[in-house]
C-alpha cells in the first residue's frame, strides 16, 4: 500500500513538474517574442530598462555595462544592492515580500516583476534566463 502511495505521489510530482517546467517554458517562449518591445519600469516611475536581448545597446537589460543591465548599475534589477534589485527594498524585484515591484510594460500588458509569491507576476530570473542567457 505504502509503495503504490508512493508511485501515485511520485507521479503526481512528475506531473506537477512536468507543468510548472512548461508554463515556464511558454513565458520564456512569451518574452522571447517581445524582445525589445517592452520597458521595465520601478513603482516609482524610474525606467529600468528595455526587455531586450541586445547586450550592447545602451537601454537593454541584457548589457552588462549599462545602467539597466550591470550588476552596478543604480537602475538596474541585477544590482543586488539597488532599490531594484536587492533583497530588502519594498520595490526590489527581488524581495520575497516587495509590495511595489518593478513591472514590465508593454502594449496593452502591466505585469509585476517579482519574487513575492503573494503577487502574480513574473519571476525576474525567468527573465534574465529568457532574455540573457540566450545561446
Amino acid at each position: 500500500m505504502k509503495i503504490k502511495l508512493g508511485l501515485v505521489a511520485a507521479t503526481a510530482l512528475i506531473g506537477f513538474t512536468a507543468t510548472v517546467a512548461n508554463a515556464q517554458m511558454n513565458i520564456i517562449s512569451i518574452l522571447r517574442q517581445a524582445d525589445g518591445q517592452a520597458v521595465i519600469v520601478g513603482a516609482d516611475g524610474k525606467f529600468l530598462g528595455r526587455l531586450s536581448s541586445n547586450r550592447i545597446n545602451d537601454d537593454s537589460i541584457c548589457n552588462p555595462i549599462g545602467d539597466h543591465g550591470s550588476r552596478i548599475g543604480d537602475f538596474s534589477l541585477w544590482n543586488t544592492i539597488s532599490p531594484y534589485g536587492d533583497r530588502i527594498s519594498d520595490t526590489s524585484a527581488y524581495n520575497p515580500r516587495a509590495g511595489y515591484p518593478p513591472r514590465l510594460v508593454a502594449e496593452g500588458v502591466n505585469i509585476p516583476i517579482t519574487k513575492n509569491p503573494r503577487i502574480q507576476g513574473i519571476d525576474p530570473d525567468i527573465i534574465k534566463i529568457a532574455m540573457c542567457d540566450r545561446n
